[in-house]
């Protein structure tokens, strides 16, 4: 299967980096295609299947004789313009669309031996109405169908806002559509959407449920075990500075533990609205359904699950506005849990950490800090220390 989609400069710049990500990550032997609206294409753009529409915002509005928002039209259609026609089945996507969770290929499959579009689009409840775009597949038989009305849309249309809705409409009006049911109204549920970014989920999962309810019991059992598990109260010199040179009013606690580096950072800053959240603490477990300006973490992403180490950190993405601060243990811990496992589940060094921000968000790396020392434990052995701290800036 092809993925495909369509941007000018901007979009690119804030979101294929992610999309390609995302199929990499979950559809590891489909194609990316993309088609680029504009004059100077960027260089090292990863991808399988590469076109470029060379006209500019300009010659778009005079050419078609469109408004500022009807010229906005030509990126949304131009993505059913540009369709690939390779004999494969194609998904046409939004740009925008960051974290696609992988839907099952023998599902597509069945789906599209049946129907001839499976639709990831949301839509209105009556049926063939309109959502707002996300991702449509298309069988390889209606490819040139499709992309033939499209042509004839800008051809004896009018340029407006929402040109791409033809293509939809005759896609639910003339075609078998599959509606796979595999995500909830996000335009209603603030657990899954932020102003900019768009989530799609093959199982519609509220963030809280990133960790495993089996994983959540070992914690508990943990923090009961050993009362100081989730006790640090140092609040880290670089999240000081982070908190005193930017404009900070909110801030989450991600991962508190008993919430004392919450509470000091409290005291510090009396004038900031400071929440915490820790799924394996009762008084913490409820993540507030809201943003906030800074979210920060202390000691945590090392605890999480490694195969929900990507998903936590978009997730982390999703709940901050302005800027992010981590603290991360990159060495084995003194305790364990119940299981037998060490309770820091994932032990890199701190290129591993750069690296796995880098290639999820497209954050700008604000500052960082590399701790390398060695100290004498109370009961005797030399713990050697390693920890890698950052600040990311939306």
């Amino acid at each position: 299967m092809i993925f495909h989609c369509a941007s000018d400069i901007i979009y690119y710049e804030h979101f294929f980096k992610n999309f390609v990500y995302s199929i990499k990550k979950y559809y590891t032997n489909s194609k990316i295609s993309y088609n680029f609206v504009g004059k100077d294409l960027p260089s090292n753009i990863e991808t399988d299947i590469l076109q470029i529409d060379k006209i500019s915002w300009d010659e778009i509005k005079i050419q078609y004789k469109a408004s500022d928002r009807e010229a906005k039209g030509y990126y949304a259609l131009s993505r059913w313009l540009s369709i690939p026609i390779q004999n494969e089945h194609v998904a046409v996507c939004d740009v925008d669309v960051l974290a696609v969770n992988k839907i099952d290929h023998e599902l597509i499959e069945t789906c599209l031996q049946t129907y001839q579009v499976i639709n990831l689009t949301r839509i209105k409840p009556k049926g063939a109405g309109e959502g707002g775009m996300m991702i449509m597949i298309l069988h390889k038989d209606i490819l040139n169908i499709v992309k033939k009305f499209a042509n004839d849309v800008l051809r004896t249309n009018k340029l407006i806002w929402q040109s791409d809705v033809l293509v939809r409409t005759y896609l639910y009006e003339n075609f078998k559509v599959k509606q796979l049911l595999q995500m909830e109204d996000i335009s209603k549920n603030k657990d899954l959407r932020s102003t900019e970014k768009w989530f799609i989920f093959s199982k519609v999962n509220k963030f809280e449920n990133l960790i495993s309810k089996e994983y959540v019991k070992k914690l508990k059992q943990l923090h009961e075990d050993k009362p100081s598990f989730g006790s640090k109260s140092h609040v880290p010199e670089l999240l000081k500075k982070c908190l005193d040179s930017c404009s900070i009013n909110t801030a989450l606690d991600y991962g508190c533990g008993k919430g004392n580096v919450m509470n000091e950072v409290k005291k510090i800053y009396p004038n900031i609205q400071v929440q915490g959240y820790d799924p394996a603490v009762d008084v913490h477990s409820a993540l507030p359904n809201q943003t906030f300006d800074l979210l920060y973490s202390t000691d945590v992403l090392e605890h999480v699950e490694p195969d929900q180490i990507d998903a936590t950190i978009i997730n982390l993405a999703q709940l901050t506005d302005k800027i992010m601060y981590h603290l991360i243990a990159c060495y084995p811990a003194k305790k364990f849990l119940p299981d037998g496992r060490n309770a820091h589940l994932i032990i890199e060094k701190p290129e591993y950490w750069r690296n796995k921000f880098k290639t999820i968000l497209d954050w700008k790396l604000v500052d960082e800090k590399i701790n390398d020392y060695s100290f004498q434990s109370k009961k005797g052995p030399i713990i050697n220390v390693l920890t890698y701290e950052v600040i990311l800036q939306k």
